[in-house]
């Protein structure tokens, strides 16, 4: 974040149409694919996108390590997958 509080506006978005209200699964893991934080929605979002949103902690509510994790969003079987990148 470009202000002098560290960690106080660092959070990643994740915005999808769920028009349905199915389930959504969005694990992140670091890279040796360790699940670091996960979180089961049903957003019905048949009018407006709906939206999750990763603090960078863990399941322990501690920040994780600055690198690299891999971002995996999971509905009605089908499995999209990315990159956050966690500078501090």
């Amino acid at each position: 974040t470009p202000d002098t509080s560290p960690n106080e506006n660092d959070v990643v978005f994740f915005v999808f149409n769920n028009p349905k209200g199915s389930e959504v699964k969005i694990r992140i893991y670091d890279v040796n694919s360790v699940l670091v934080w996960e979180t089961i929605t049903r957003s019905d979002s048949s009018t407006f996108s709906s939206y999750v949103s990763w603090n960078g902690k863990d399941f322990s509510n501690r920040y994780v390590l600055p690198g690299v994790y891999i971002y995996q969003v999971e509905c009605e079987g089908k499995k999209y997958k990315g990159m956050v990148t966690v500078v501090r």
